[in-house]
């Protein structure tokens, strides 16, 4: 008969491992406390600090039974359906969801003597986790944050292969274990290069209110799309190219970001851009000295961030204030009617209105 959990060196290696990526995802929920996705990174804390405690355990070379390596599975099954959830209004109902998965998932547990060496969970239970981490890696798959949930899948994948096996030799477990720890290794390594490349992001420029709208609609796409993941970054993608075609505004949204070529502007700004001589490109940038350029990208990043509110990604209110500081300024210079017919008279030569 195999013992419960086979201690091996492995163990000794992989703990760091998870508290680097305890200490990041610590960092990263602090970081997006406002949002909506806070309430999944609350789950996956949970989850990591789960799995780092089996580990630990292991690593003082306590019998650990398999049922605990399966409710580790479990914690982080949950931090992947509470994604699925993360938007206002709703993501504190959306714990109800979460919470009743990790209740059933956890059945197996109670249902047979979780300490018992002989402990397994049946196929049925196996293929409903592996389908719902599966969603998560896929779902993260097309971000920056792909190579870290895919080192994570690795580790979830050898984890599984662990409980699917009806007697797992030692050979197998000490080869589970080790190709486990590669994952988590992967994963936090990446982990620390994408904390590292958000934090060495450029400044946003202040100089031209169209680059400083570029900037803001590529890094309000960004957050979306790395935070939530292909299902709710799709989603938003497609809202946001009907509502500019329905608008009829010229330029495209891609998956890197918004992008404004000369083929996709009116033909009017095409031929009058020509009349003065310069050449186009149809697949080439638009230049932003272009008139009407920074209306445009002002128009995307209107569309964009009423589209971010039910998610409210970091820089959400900074691009709310700048916004509204544009619009309050744009009220400030416009001028009203009676402004016009006074200066109309004005340069006539006629006495000017009183006010």
């Amino acid at each position: 008969m195999e013992d419960f959990a086979i201690p091996t060196q492995a163990a000794y290696v992989a703990l760091p491992a998870w508290l680097l990526l305890l200490a990041l995802t610590a960092r990263l929920l602090w970081h997006w406390r406002s949002s909506a996705l806070a309430h999944a990174l609350v789950w996956g804390m949970w989850a990591v600090a789960a799995n780092a405690l089996i580990w630990l355990v292991i690593a003082l070379r306590y019998e650990v039974p398999l049922s605990l390596r399966y409710s580790g599975l479990v914690f982080a099954g949950c931090a992947c359906t509470a994604v699925l959830g993360a938007r206002f209004p709703g993501a504190r109902p959306w714990h109800f969801v979460v919470a009743s998965f990790a209740v059933l998932a956890m059945l197996p547990v109670f249902q047979q003597p979780w300490r018992s060496p002989e402990w397994r969970p049946d196929a049925m239970w196996c293929l409903l986790l592996a389908i719902v981490l599966a969603v998560g890696w896929i779902n993260y798959l097309p971000t920056r944050a792909g190579w870290v949930v895919s080192g994570l899948a690795w580790t979830a994948l050898w984890q599984l292969a662990l409980l699917a096996r009806e007697a797992p030799s030692k050979t197998f477990s000490w080869w589970a274990d080790w190709w486990s720890v590669f994952g988590l290794w992967w994963a936090g390594f990446f982990s620390v290069l994408l904390w590292r490349s958000s934090k060495a992001s450029p400044a946003l420029q202040v100089g031209s209110a169209a680059h400083r709208d570029w900037e803001l609609v590529q890094r309000l796409w960004r957050e979306l799309r790395d935070g939530w993941g292909v299902v709710w970054a799709w989603r938003v993608w497609e809202m946001l190219q009907n509502a500019a075609r329905h608008m009829g505004l010229p330029g495209e949204f891609t998956w890197t970001g918004l992008r404004l070529s000369w083929n996709s502007l009116p033909e009017s700004v095409i031929a009058h851009h020509k009349q003065s001589g310069a050449a186009t490109d149809e697949q080439a940038s638009v230049p932003a000295e272009l008139p009407r350029y920074a209306n445009w990208v002002r128009l995307w990043l209107s569309l964009l961030a009423a589209l971010a509110r039910r998610f409210a990604p970091p820089c959400y209110p900074q691009v709310i204030s700048q916004l509204e500081l544009d619009e309050a300024r744009s009220a400030r210079t416009t001028p009203t009617d009676s402004d016009d017919g006074s200066r109309n008279r004005n340069s006539f030569g006629d006495e000017a209105a009183p006010a």
